[in-house]
């Protein structure tokens, strides 16, 4: 009987004590959230509540208040931690103007520095570079930690930034370019414009997102977009750049309807695509794009124009591409253990592949091909023109949809299968090779359909010995299939 209510005793002391450390620790958070910014046993509450009103917000150098023009700048920067940024028009607004949020809430260490400064000002006395310095507090746990810094244009179409650059760095944050939704116009008033024009954009963030709207005019000179595990929104139909298009991620989404090329330089590459790890989907690119991908996702629907990927200093890894159909040369030489899927070229152009490991598949082709793998299967089917099909150990399915051979057919694999499909009036002169370059006479591992007792190498169609150039040239230790259409 002792001993329990020596237990209980004990339990009961504890429960106490416990409470009590609970108590005090309560009401320590009471005194901290009662008195913010100071200093209380190591740590701090920190408490902001700065809204301010974007018909107040003037720039201000030394004593001299200035109202900006934005349209007599080249440049403006914004550079900020995890503040958001957004550019857009609004309504009720006479001039352009900088508005800034502050409505941070949280806990913070004594050692932070939860000071918020902000700096606006000119690059030089030229007055054409506007720099806009942002420093957010710090802390370890926040209740809001909303920091806002907006770029606002009046609604008025006269008011642009068509001769301006905006460029914008930020570590987390989010950055939003161009209105959601159409302006209602009042009655009575006249010239208002939804869409922002603008010269050119550089957005770049971390981890954060990037929104371009669709009230953002569609016409830009340069864009670069970098969002390196966050994603990459556009929701303007069809962005026309004039020079270059580059957008980077290392492991975020990209997603975009249209974008095209429209200047009239000839460059070599005029969009750019990091893609490394991340997953983008496009419906349609136009110009010439330079691809590189590790194992990340490139999904595509529409190429206008040459597409070249990767080099042997950073080849692919284990990605995936996909393209539904393609009007342009296509060169991916570092393939690795990728997969390529190209749906349909619509007239003839050149295909260049070379992969280890990974499948190739290109559902119609009109024109040069070279596909080689090590060990990775090929599927194509082709309409015309030089194909040349190889594979260490991998299969070959080939369907040649033609009625005659401009140039030899080539399929060459060590082991593999080497199936081909041609059209049943189709004149040609098949030679069967192994492995070592000998005439196969193995004729129980080569099947061709209607000609099951064929003992011939090479075959000869019975309307081929009048046709020149129609030979197809198979290699392989496995088992050959020729069908018809």
């Amino acid at each position: 009987m002792a001993d329990n209510k020596v237990k209980k005793s004990f339990a009961t002391y504890l429960l106490v004590l416990v409470l009590i450390l609970v108590a005090a620790f309560l009401i320590i958070i009471v005194v901290m959230m009662f008195s913010p910014f100071k200093n209380i046993l190591g740590f701090q509450y920190i408490l902001y509540d700065m809204d301010m009103d974007s018909a107040d917000c003037r720039f201000t150098e030394t004593t001299a208040e200035e109202t900006i023009d934005f349209s007599s700048l080249d440049e403006i920067n914004i550079t900020c931690s995890y503040a958001s940024v957004r550019v857009e028009r609004i309504i009720d607004l006479d001039t352009h103007a900088i508005g800034i949020t502050n409505k941070c809430k949280g806990f913070a260490r004594a050692s932070d520095n939860t000071d918020f400064n902000y700096e606006i000002y000119f690059e030089d006395a030229s007055k054409t570079i506007l720099n806009i310095e942002v420093q957010e507090p710090e802390g370890f746990l926040f209740f809001d930690r909303t920091v806002e810094i907006a770029l606002l244009i009046p609604a008025q179409a006269s008011y642009s930034l068509d001769n301006t650059q905006v460029n914008i760095t930020s570590q987390s944050g989010n950055i939003y370019v161009g209105n959601t939704h159409s302006l209602s116009e009042n009655p009575g008033d006249t010239g208002f414009q939804s869409e922002i024009d603008i010269n050119a954009l550089q957005l770049s963030t971390n981890s954060g997102l990037i929104y371009l709207n669709q009230y953002l005019n569609n016409d830009l000179n340069e864009l670069y977009l970098r969002s390196n595990s966050g994603g990459i929104n556009v929701r303007q139909d069809n962005l026309n750049i004039s020079q270059t298009f580059e957008c980077y991620t290392d492991s975020g989404d990209v997603n975009l309807t249209s974008v095209s090329y429209t200047g009239t330089t000839s460059l070599e590459e005029n969009i750019i695509l990091y893609i490394n790890n991340g997953d983008f989907s496009a419906n349609t690119l136009s110009g010439n794009i330079s691809l590189n991908i590790s194992s990340g996702y490139f999904r595509l629907d529409n190429l206008i124009g040459a597409l070249s990927s990767n080099n042997s200093i950073e080849p692919m890894d284990s990605a995936s591409i996909s393209i539904d159909v393609a009007d342009g040369d296509i060169s991916l030489p570092f393939v690795n253990s990728s997969s390529v899927t190209i749906g349909k070229f619509t007239s003839q152009h050149q295909v260049y592949i070379n992969a280890t490991s990974g499948n190739i598949r290109i559902d119609e082709i009109d024109g040069f091909g070279h596909i080689a793998t090590t060990s990775g299967n090929i599927r194509v089917k082709a309409l015309s023109d030089e194909i040349n099909l190889a594979t260490t150990s991998g299969n070959i399915n080939l369907t040649y949809d033609s009625s005659s051979i401009a140039d030899d057919i080539t399929l060459t694999s060590s082991s593999g299968e080497i199936n081909l499909s041609v059209r049943d009036n189709f004149p040609f002169i098949a030679y069967f090779y192994d492995s070592d370059n000998n005439l196969r006479d193995d004729f129980n591992n080569i099947d061709i359909e209607y000609h099951s007792d064929n003992t011939a190498n090479p075959f000869i169609t019975t309307t081929a010995s009048q046709q020149e150039g129609c030979n197809i040239t198979i290699t392989t230790n496995g088992h050959i299939s020729i069908s018809f259409i």
